[in-house]
């Protein structure tokens, strides 16, 4: 497993909007990180539509876990579009029996749905930080949200210096995204097809990708934070769990390039089909498929978390019975420690190397948070035995 040219770049945060205040009515803004998407693997130009939010009010107390989603439970806020005003209902406003009431707000976004991944935990009566069950369902990645969360705790009506009566107060929510983002891309060691001549003409077919390992999971719980600007933590539901990314199933991200006309009349197989040292997306252009981290610092034990590549090694040949002889091969790739892989808020870039008689394997940080501790240096790793 070669491992190369490991950069990580800090998070930088783009304003969406902020809401039109209305008097004395709880209003609500938005930021968004760089390169934040509402919802989707397939990521693209939209504008967050819509989040949800729980509330808890504890009155001239600060908020403690004793406290309740009393004045908000998972209440959908929404607009029509990116220029619109956010509105929710029923519409709640700020109390004003005295100066300063606590109200402390969790939001997360985008709002659940039946596919996207995100589903309610937490009850209207639960005391402490409200839960969000977030579940990968290889039917739906290409539907999976891109889940992002914020807190403001103990936000008052009064800002400093005014008064209830000319203090007009949006809380701002300023989304960090709580899931690991990876895209994959995969290229040969040469140029094993061309158009012209009688010797290259092989490809490489990648047809499945597995993601397995006790450090994999595809559903766990969300815990919100309990502090302004602090990330909330991930619990894993079940000690272990996989994900098989198929190429041509519903739902799949993995791209099927080998469709009607086939590259060879008679294989007919799903797959990615690669043929030079050019690097490809497989799952598509500024397509990714988000993962829940392992811990909140990523891989932490070795072998944990693994990759599995299916693929057949193609070789067009008139002389043969079907025009082609094929060879198959699965190769495991264990997920390093040590370098911040698939920690929370990040995302990465692997990319596979075809040998054809083998895999190496690289990965890269691309944009959203940087782990902790970690530097924008690249760091290079040797090549091991796969």
């Amino acid at each position: 497993i070669a491992l190369t040219a490991l950069t990580v770049t800090s998070c930088q945060n783009d304003e969406v909007m902020e809401a039109v205040p209305q008097k004395q009515a709880i209003e609500f803004g938005t930021y968004l990180g760089r390169d934040a998407q509402a919802r989707g693997v397939i990521l693209n130009d939209a504008n967050l539509l819509n989040f949800g939010v729980y509330a808890s009010y504890t009155n001239g107390a600060e908020w403690t876990d004793t406290a309740t989603p009393n004045f908000m439970y998972d209440q959908k806020v929404e607009r029509a579009s990116s220029s619109a005003v956010w509105t929710y209902t029923p519409l709640k406003y700020w109390p004003t029996k005295q100066e300063y009431e606590y109200i402390s707000f969790f939001a997360y976004a985008p709002y659940r749905a039946d596919n996207n991944g995100i589903s309610v935990k937490s009850s209207n009566t639960a005391t402490g930080t409200p839960v969000i069950t977030y579940t990968i369902d290889a039917a739906n990645l290409a539907t999976m949200a891109d889940f992002t969360a914020d807190v403001q705790m103990n936000e008052t009506k009064t800002s400093a210096g005014a008064t209830p009566d000319d203090s007009d107060r949006n809380v701002d929510f300023n989304f960090k995204h709580e899931l690991t983002r990876v895209a994959i891309e995969a290229k040969l060691d040469r140029d094993a097809f061309l158009s012209t001549g009688t010797a290259d003409k092989t490809k490489v077919n990648i047809k499945q990708i597995d993601f397995t390992g006790t450090g994999f999971a595809s559903k766990a719980d969300y815990t919100f934070a309990s502090a302004t600007d602090e990330r909330g933590t991930w619990t894993y539901t079940t000690a272990s769990s996989s994900l098989n990314i198929i190429a041509g199933a519903a739902g799949s991200v993995l791209v099927n390039n080998n469709t009607t006309p086939l590259w060879l009349d008679n294989y007919n197989v799903a797959g990615y089909l690669l043929e030079n040292e050019d690097p490809k997306k497989i799952f598509g252009e500024n397509t990714y498929l988000f993962l829940i981290p392992p811990t909140n610092a990523g891989v932490t034990s070795e072998k944990s978390i693994s990759m599995q590549i299916h693929y057949d090694i193609v070789t067009a040949d008139a002389a043969l019975d079907g025009g082609y002889s094929k060879t198959s091969a699965v190769k495991k790739i264990d997920i390093p420690t040590g370098i911040g892989l698939l920690t929370q808020g990040a995302a990465y870039r692997f990319t596979l190397i075809f040998n054809l008689n083998e895999v190496t394997f690289s990965a890269d940080v691309v944009d959203w948070a940087a782990p902790e501790g970690t530097s924008n240096d690249n760091v290079d790793y040797p090549d091991a035995d796969i």
